[in-house]
């Protein structure tokens, strides 16, 4: 790959403002798009006179601008971060630049992502690939309006520093720190997941929000803003009531009586039935059936046989009692109560594993509904469960 990158070679996926044109097998180059190197010139203009991240996302969702391809199934749009994005990437300047990251595995990811298998990290200084040799080729704003937009950045990070050397406080990041962030509240219009805001924002403060419709202005048209602490209290009662109830203990006990937990009787008919099919495919093959249009049968029937006796030989399960049953759900029921009750981030752990993602729709000035898929977690551990209970569908108060 790096030897690649030091011919100018185009590596990846499709970078806005440039077409990947295959000029012969296996190699590709950049050539200018017009249509969005308008855009970016764009981009950088407005940024230069002033404007900011936000007002020109905003402008471009507006007019419905064609945006770079989002991640991870997010909804399609500007936003600040795509601008900012836009201003960093050196290859609009006509520099080509190979390297920056790498992949990494485990424990090179960090504590913060050492559950991943693998990810990118910034790698060596010595492992970059820089050139301007392509410059005129690749080169879409010109030097003097770059220089105009780093200054400009270069002064927005200078006032930022002094604000906090005067006693000024980093923005509040409140991604995952809510019982409700973190995705499991989902915008019904867009897709995206809602996002708790501390800070004002279009007259409100401490609320849940559409992120897309924050992060992507015009993007989405779902104006829900639900308060977090009213929400959260009106969501754990909820829960509380129907998921860790009586009513739902009741209907996970009908589920378990019943469902049929013994299946010996099942497996030793299909076990009977394949020996029987396979007794005719020998017959068959006695009575001159070509072998190699038989074989692969029989020894389809021979390893699904197999796997039943192994399926035979593994230990009952004895159908429950149901009154000690009740009393173990009624006892983890109490537990799970209490432990909703804790700390955020113990809570939403356990909310995961009660309800889906909850989606979400404003039907009325009064009030907003959202439903979610219940599960049957609280039997886990106690008997083994094939079929679920249906999800409910709660109304809040607005």
């Amino acid at each position: 790959m790096h030897s690649k990158a030091q011919d100018g070679f185009a590596l990846g996926g499709k970078t806005f403002g440039y077409d990947n044109h295959r000029i012969s097998k296996g190699h590709a180059e950049h050539r200018i798009n017009e249509d969005e190197a308008v855009v970016v010139r764009e981009i950088y203009t407005r940024f230069a006179d002033g404007e900011g991240l936000r007002s020109i996302a905003l402008a471009l969702n507006a007019r419905g601008i064609p945006a770079p391809r989002a991640q991870q199934g997010r909804p399609n749009g500007w936003s600040a971060s795509t601008i900012r994005a836009v201003l960093e990437r050196p290859l609009y300047r006509g520099i080509y630049s190979y390297g920056k990251m790498r992949k990494a595995f485990h424990h090179e990811l960090g504590t913060a992502r050492a559950h991943r298998e693998k990810g990118m990290i910034p790698a060596p200084q010595e492992d970059l690939t820089q050139s301007t040799e392509w410059a005129d080729r690749l080169r879409i704003i010109p030097a003097d309006l770059a220089e105009r937009v780093d200054a400009r950045r270069h002064d927005k990070h200078r006032r930022y520093q002094a604000s906090l050397a005067k006693g000024g406080r980093v923005p509040e990041r409140a991604h995952g720190k809510y019982l409700l962030s973190g995705g499991l509240l989902v915008c019904p219009q867009c897709g995206a997941h809602f996002e708790a805001r501390t800070a004002p924002w279009k007259g409100h403060r401490n609320v849940y929000i559409c992120s897309t419709r924050r992060r992507k202005p015009g993007c989405c048209s779902n104006t829900l803003a639900l308060p977090i602490a009213q929400t959260d209290d009106d969501v754990l009662s909820i829960v509380e009531g129907e998921v860790l109830g009586t009513a739902f203990i009741e209907e996970l006990l009908a589920l378990v009586d019943k469902g049929d937990t013994d299946q010996t009787a099942r497996i030793t008919a299909d076990r009977d039935r394949l020996r029987d099919e396979v007794n005719h495919l020998v017959a068959s093959l006695a009575a001159g059936v070509p072998a190699e249009t038989l074989a692969p049968a029989i020894r389809e029937r021979d390893t699904a046989i197999a796997r039943l006796e192994v399926d035979l030989r593994k230990p009952r399960q004895v159908r429950p009692d149901l009154d000690q049953l009740r009393a173990a759900l009624d006892q983890r029921a109490a537990d799970w109560k209490d432990q909703l009750r804790a700390e955020p981030a113990v809570a939403r752990l356990l909310l995961r594993r009660l309800v889906g993602p909850m989606t979400l729709w404003m039907e009325s000035e009064t009030g907003a509904r959202w439903e979610a898929e219940t599960t049957t977690e609280l039997l886990n551990g106690l008997v083994q469960l094939v079929a679920s209970p249906e999800g409910f569908e709660p109304s809040l108060p607005a």
